[in-house]
């Protein structure tokens, strides 16, 4: 999903939004227990920040989901 860098526009947003989804219930079922997390919400923050980031490359759907989950050592 190779954009021009930080610009995104209604449609690119919504496959973002599908993107972020896709990686959160991923991380969240490689998560062992709630236990192991202590901010869910600094996760969340983390996560579709590397989102926004890995968009801007010419890696495919399934490909910025795997490198997000990577990067975080969630794979």
């Amino acid at each position: 999903m190779s954009r021009q860098a930080g610009v995104f526009g209604p449609d690119q947003l919504s496959v973002i939004q599908d993107l972020f989804d896709r990686a959160w219930a991923a991380a969240a079922a490689t998560t062992p227990s709630a236990a192991s997390i202590d901010d869910w919400e600094t996760l969340r923050n983390v996560l579709a920040q590397k989102v926004f980031e890995y968009a801007n490359t010419s890696l495919t759907d399934d490909e910025i989901i795997r490198a997000v989950l990577t990067s975080m050592g969630l794979l």
